[in-house]
């Protein structure tokens, strides 16, 4: 027998966990079987335990986790939003999932750059995660290797997801304005049912055909020019890439949609990648540690999907990765390469507008500010 338990009972059963409880660490090798034939028959342990892979989807003991025996009950708190209770029957045993309600903050997340944006994120008490939200919105606008810089602020409306008083993760960024170098973008998210993500008031959407790097973050470690000393030749010779450092794995990224033309070793280019994309734009990734698995000539690649890892193979002094981009047979330099952008229907930009008033109300700074720097609904 199986069946949800309300919340007004938890309290109950919390004080009854309270009294004689012992608190057991599941460990290598430990069994169903073998933990909770302490309390049940071995008949009815395997009943027991068909009854909950039955009822509770990816049921399993794992290693480390706690599980608590009272008299006449099993406590298995399974995450942070979902408990179970097994109280001992006379005829057996009475099964209780309890599931902790889960709700949505949008809180106002504000900082001024000092570092990288990770480390600014981390210091006013955020994790990485948000850090990847943010920067995956703005990576079409701006290039996170060298134009962000100290005195640069951002502020984001974002879902927080907390149970039982705890906070769990974000959800999605809702809106955010980043103020860059003297400019401010500002990003909205929107749904037409057709088209949905990241727009400007005036409706233009910040993803573009291509990225502006193929590291998620880095640094630039030589630009493009028609002439520079060599580092591994040295002579003067034309670079016609932007080489980006970072440590050695980091994955790299297809900068837009395309099919791989080319892949393999050649010379001073180590382990490289070309991808065909549309309108005669080739995207070449060099010096890499390894590919992606299963990749090859002819395949299929979408914007942002991982190709590979950097390395240091063929001219190289360091890891990095020597990104290029060709139109026909002309290089150019991906630094100042700009994708036309793409456009939202005059109809949707004034539902974009008219929909996001509440959140643009908090970017706006006309809600309450709670005594931690966050505006809260």
């Amino acid at each position: 027998m199986i069946k949800k338990i309300s919340l007004s009972a938890v309290f109950i059963i919390f004080f009854t966990i309270t009294l004689f409880a012992e608190e057991i660490t599941v460990k290598p090798g430990d069994t169903f079987a073998g933990i909770f034939t302490k309390m049940f028959d071995y008949n009815v342990v395997i009943r027991l335990y068909s009854d909950l892979k039955g009822k509770i989807p990816g049921f399993v003991l794992r290693e480390g986790q706690k599980i608590i025996f009272g008299k006449n009950y099993v406590h298995i708190p399974l995450d942070i939003t979902k408990e179970v209770k097994i109280f001992k029957k006379d005829e057996g045993y009475e099964i209780n999932l309890v599931e902790h309600p889960v709700y949505t903050i949008n809180t106002v997340v504000k900082g001024t750059i000092k570092g990288s944006l990770f480390e600014t994120i981390n210091n006013i008490g955020e994790s990485d995660e948000l850090a990847i939200k943010f920067a995956d919105i703005y990576q079409w606008e701006v290039d996170f290797f060298k134009e962000v810089h100290p005195g640069d602020s951002f502020s984001i409306v974002v879902e927080k997801i907390f149970a039982k008083g705890i906070f769990i993760g974000y959800g999605k960024i809702l809106a955010a304005d980043f103020y860059n170098r003297g400019r401010v973008i500002r990003a909205i998210y929107y749904d037409n049912g057709k088209l949905a993500g990241y727009f400007t008031p005036d409706g233009k959407h910040l993803k573009k055909g291509f990225l502006r790097a193929p590291l998620k973050f880095g640094r630039v470690s030589s630009k493009f020019t028609s002439s520079r000393l060599h580092p591994v030749l040295g002579r003067y010779l034309p670079h016609f890439g932007v080489d980006y450092a970072a440590p050695t794995g980091t994955p790299i990224y297809a900068t837009g949609s395309g099919v791989v033309m080319q892949k393999g070793f050649q010379g001073g280019a180590g382990n490289f990648v070309k991808i065909k994309h549309p309108n005669n734009i080739i995207t070449t990734y060099m010096h890499m540690s390894k590919f992606k698995p299963g990749l090859k000539v002819g395949s299929r690649v979408s914007q942002g999907e991982v190709i590979g890892y950097v390395g240091a193979t063929g001219y190289a002094t360091g890891p990095h990765v020597d990104y290029r981009i060709q139109i026909g047979p002309k290089y150019v330099n991906p630094l100042s390469f700009v994708a036309p952008p793409i456009m939202l229907k005059k109809d949707d930009i004034v539902a974009l507008n008219e929909k996001s008033k509440r959140i643009v109300a908090l970017l706006n700074n006309t809600y309450y500010r709670t005594a931690d720097n966050r505006l809260l609904e």
